[in-house]
């Protein structure tokens, strides 16, 4: 099984960007409210493994009050 890189996918008026991160703890979320102020978005999606499972865990992340939360999520 191969461990899917933590990332976030971005939809902006000019297409589909992806940023890629080491760990979802350490360096995803913590650069989440960066990516939404340099974006200039209000919804990020984040796919992500979690440890023993199989398959992409997806995560919808909105700014609620100046703060990243999840508002969706689930398996693919």
């Amino acid at each position: 099984m191969s461990r899917i890189t933590p990332q976030v996918h971005i939809s902006t008026p000019q297409g589909e960007k992806y940023k890629y991160f080491k760990t979802y703890h350490k360096d995803l979320k913590p650069a989440l409210k960066g990516l939404f102020h340099e974006y200039n978005v209000n919804e990020l999606f984040v796919v992500r493994y979690k440890r023993g499972e199989w398959g992409e865990f997806c995560e919808t992340w909105k700014l609620i009050n100046n703060k990243p939360k999840i508002v969706k999520e689930g398996w693919s």
